[in-house]
């Protein structure tokens, strides 16, 4: 997560005037504290959910994950601290120390751990080492941890409260290196080894048949409304986390099920006035978190005009290079439009995957131009590309911007059936 929206400028200044603000509103409280690469805001909002069902409970769910933001979000739910007897709070993969020294924390969520803005944040193997000394120092804090992850069951490991959860890895090339003897994790069959002895350990929490959730005392069938396998499976360690906090799965499960969209994620907006087409937002910041995405979508929206938005602002990190490890030719045979500041790197990257996209770099246009090819429309977008179209779609305005848009489809149109044209010889 960027600097730009994890950090919060009158939660920085409350903690210069008064460094004990974090802990002394969570001092009562049952705190869990999530962190990861990807799905921890997802993750954290079930987890919110799941533990609401059993008492108060107080989260960041605006995304504000570094201390400043922390202090913000807990200082705004001031007048139900007394109530409160939860806190579920995502937190930046680098924060995870500093935050917990401060909450004393009853649970450690910790997800996985993959290549994300190198131009801000630490190499993941430095990251699984001081999540490692973080754990070995708090021997009192239970750690739900992806057993499928290595460099998560590394850290892990050095706790003696360990729940392990088959929460799933499908992206494995930041994780091939040992971190314990520098030799490579093999991967095969739903599970890893290295040669060394380091191996997967045995989850007591896993996914059954048909939904179902298996763990020590039992199992429960899970109904996400969240779409995606990858959304399956952070219900999984979200009534996981939810039990480690004491709150059984047959409480937790009803939360979970209810959450529809966190934060923008997934929710739906009408594009444009008097029409009936609509827009699924969804967001992911990193080659791992891209590739869940497009293997979603391309299962889930087959017939949906997709449109892809690319930045590289302060959040989002200033290196998009990494678009180049994300599968987009599964998208081949497709049409997509893409958007966004760096569009024209996007719409190269999708030109060497076999898609031919039409740019259109305003980020509602396109999506209006898209709506014209489907009423059904799936946008695709890293972090502050998401944000302006979640903010112009919110926007009493938005409507206004149509007749441009149009415009904008019809030159669209016409190059399309000029390149048409070209391949036919005619």
């Amino acid at each position: 997560m960027g600097l730009g929206d994890g950090q919060s400028l009158p939660g920085r200044v409350a903690l210069r005037l008064d460094p004990s603000l974090i802990t002394r509103l969570t001092s009562n409280m049952i705190v869990v504290l999530v962190s990861g690469t990807n799905g921890k805001t997802t993750t954290t909002a079930l987890v919110a959910a799941g533990l609401r069902e059993a008492g108060g409970t107080i989260t960041n769910s605006g995304g504000a994950n570094m201390t400043g933001g922390l202090a913000s979000s807990l200082a705004e739910a001031t007048p139900d601290i007394a109530e409160t007897r939860f806190a579920a709070l995502e937190v930046d993969e680098i924060y995870l120390t500093a935050v917990a020294e401060m909450v004393a924390p009853a649970v450690f969520v910790l997800m996985n751990l993959s290549r994300d803005q190198l131009d801000r944040t630490s190499e993941v193997r430095r990251i699984a080492e001081r999540w490692r000394l973080l754990v070995d120092e708090m021997p009192l804090t239970k750690v739900v941890a992806n057993c499928d992850d290595p460099l998560v069951c590394y850290a892990a490991s050095a706790s003696e409260s360990v729940i392990w959860v088959a929460a799933g890895i499908s992206w494995t090339d930041d994780a091939i290196g040992c971190p314990v003897c520098g030799g490579e994790i093999v991967f095969s069959s739903g599970s890893w080894a290295c040669g060394c002895g380091f191996c997967r350990p045995e989850p007591s929490w896993k996914l059954g048949a048909d939904q179902t959730i298996e763990f020590p005392d039992g199992r429960i069938k899970v109904n996400p409304r969240l779409p995606g396998s990858f959304n399956l499976r952070n219900s999984l360690t979200a009534l996981a986390s939810c039990s480690a906090a004491g709150v059984p799965p047959s409480t937790a499960v009803t939360g979970v099920e209810a959450v529809s969209a966190v934060s923008g994620r997934f929710a739906r907006y009408q594009i444009g006035s008097g029409t009936d087409a609509e827009v699924m937002l969804s967001l992911a910041k990193n080659p791992a978190g891209w590739s869940e995405l497009v293997g979603m979508v391309d299962l889930i929206a087959t017939d949906s005009a997709l449109v892809i938005g690319l930045n590289a602002k302060i959040a989002d990190g200033r290196d998009p290079s990494w678009i180049w490890d994300v599968p987009f030719d599964v998208f081949s045979g497709r049409s997509v439009i893409v958007t966004g500041e760096r569009c024209l790197d996007l719409a190269v990257r999708l030109k060497y995957a076999g898609v031919g996209p039409l740019v259109v770099q305003d980020v509602y246009s396109a999506l209006v131009v898209a709506s014209k090819w489907s009423k059904q429309v799936v946008l695709l977008a890293n972090y502050t590309c998401f944000q302006e179209a979640r903010k112009a779609l919110e926007s009493p305005l938005a409507a206004r911007h149509d007749g441009s848009a149009r415009i904008v489809h019809l030159v669209g149109e016409l190059r399309r059936w000029r390149n048409l044209s070209r391949t036919n010889g005619s």
